[in-house]
């Protein structure tokens, strides 16, 4: 799980992904609120942050509407790293 590898093959899902339907996500207090946290856990305090931020910029640019699934793999990614670590 280290951050490299783990958000390189984020990258690689969302190259390929095509999801069964575009359907239009209400967007609410709480999606912000997540988002936000996970910037500034896993883009600043993280020692993964370059490869958080390069992967984030280059899903922006291509697949938009899959900001919370790529928020939801990356704080899993996040707490995953920290199991393995108390292990």
């Amino acid at each position: 799980y280290a951050p490299k590898l783990y958000y390189r093959r984020i990258k690689t899902f969302f190259d390929e992904y095509q999801p069964q339907s575009k359907r239009s996500a209400s967007v609410k207090p709480h999606h912000i609120v997540t988002v936000l946290k996970s910037m500034w856990t896993l883009g600043v305090k993280e020692k993964g942050r370059k490869h958080y931020w390069h992967t984030l910029v280059s899903i922006l640019f291509k697949n938009p509407e899959v900001l919370s699934l790529f928020t939801s793999l990356a704080i899993q990614g996040f707490h995953l790293r920290k199991v393995i670590q108390t292990i």
